[in-house]
């Protein structure tokens, strides 16, 4: 089943944060892994489009590092640099 994911990623003054490289970490049934990495645009947002089961858990790593811990899919997340 398709199911799009939207990381925002804005600043600690709540402004957009360009090109900061997102990457979601799945852990499902079938196959466990990083999905290709995306980077967000000028309006701080990256996109998914994904093939997950709904039993798949996410966390979300931005620049390198975790700030979403694992749980269950959201459609949208949003990180505070």
């Amino acid at each position: 089943m398709k199911r799009y994911i939207s990381v925002r990623v804005v600043d600690a003054g709540g402004k957009p944060t360009y090109y900061a490289r997102v990457v979601l970490y799945v852990s499902q049934t079938l196959a466990s892994g990083p999905l290709p990495e995306k980077y967000t645009n000028s309006n701080g947002l990256a996109e998914f489009e994904t093939d997950l089961d709904a039993s798949a858990r996410i966390s979300v790593s931005v620049n390198g590092h975790e700030q979403v811990r694992s749980g269950p899919i959201q459609a949208d997340y949003k990180v505070t640099l």
